[in-house]
């Protein structure tokens, strides 16, 4: 499968790249805010199996990529964000018929973590990878690094 999918969430447009062979969906939540993963996706079907075993879902979140639209600074908050996960996970578990695995990357891990928590039903399970942990203590120990 190699498809371009829109979902309506929150009055914004949100534009999910699905790609794979797989009938367990897998929800890609980038970092950033505003890191898309899309242009990396023929990079990870070369380096990896992923797409021959599952249902990459790659979604650009509101102001990145496709789903840039019109915006305002209220429309990027967390709570925001992670009602428009909810809606692109729900639409996945509906048309899979299963809850997807989600995996987030950086900022992607702070929405993911939370959809897991809020919505144990849509989530099969989570993967964290550069997870943030603490962000204060995260972003001392980062520009501390970088002045070293």
């Amino acid at each position: 499968m190699n498809e371009a999918i829109w979902i309506e969430t929150n009055g914004a447009r949100q534009f999910v790249s699905l790609r794979g062979r797989g009938a367990m969906p897998v929800l890609l939540i980038h970092g950033g805010p505003g890191a898309s993963l899309l242009p990396s996706a023929r990079q990870i079907a070369r380096g990896t199996q992923l797409e021959a075993d599952f249902a990459l879902a790659y979604w650009e979140q509101r102001g990145t990529g496709r789903s840039r639209g019109e915006l305002n600074e209220s429309d990027l908050s967390l709570d925001t964000v992670l009602s428009d996960a909810v809606a692109v996970a729900e639409h996945l578990a509906e048309r899979f018929g299963r809850a997807p695995l989600i995996v987030g990357h950086s900022w992607g891990t702070v929405v993911g973590v939370l959809l897991a928590r809020d919505r144990p039903d849509l989530a099969a399970a989570y993967v964290g990878a550069a997870q943030v942990v603490n962000v204060r203590d995260q972003e001392a120990m980062s520009t501390a690094w970088a002045r070293d």
